[in-house]
């Protein structure tokens, strides 16, 4: 299991911005959005630990958690926006970047969780699955 902790607000992976120049078209995502910097912190953070990459079917659990809010402080889950899964498009993003897999297409299970709580933050476990290892005891 690969666990990574990340300080600071969550930030979701925003639209790609398209512009056409010279009959080409170009996508790209605007140099100064903070999901730079939080892809960034997340994928050293992942380096940091040395693993070799994940061959096979992976696990993906993360906790996006923000801080408690000063009008409610009685709050558990954020049902606001950002959207979930453009919170796990960046972290997924910044996984596959830092060599966690070789493509999140071998992500077969994910589970995510938008909370509140005393600091801000994004908590992210990572497993390999065994696929199509039977039990002798299942029928």
């Amino acid at each position: 299991m690969i666990e990574i902790n990340v300080a600071g607000t969550p930030v979701a992976q925003p639209r790609y911005r398209v512009s056409a120049r010279g009959g080409k078209v170009r996508h790209y995502l605007p140099t100064d959005h903070p999901i730079h910097e939080y892809r960034s912190q997340i994928r050293n953070a992942a380096l940091a630990q040395g693993h070799s990459p994940i061959e096979g079917a992976v696990r993906v659990d993360v906790v996006w958690q923000w801080q408690m809010p000063r009008r409610n402080q009685f709050a558990t889950y954020r049902y606001c926006k950002p959207d979930m899964d453009n919170l796990m498009k960046g972290v997924c993003d910044a996984l596959t970047e830092a060599g966690v897999w070789s493509d999140d297409a071998q992500i077969v299970e994910m589970h995510g969780a938008k909370i509140y709580g005393e600091q801000a933050g994004t908590f992210i476990k990572v497993w390999s699955i065994e696929v199509g290892v039977r039990s002798e005891n299942r029928a």
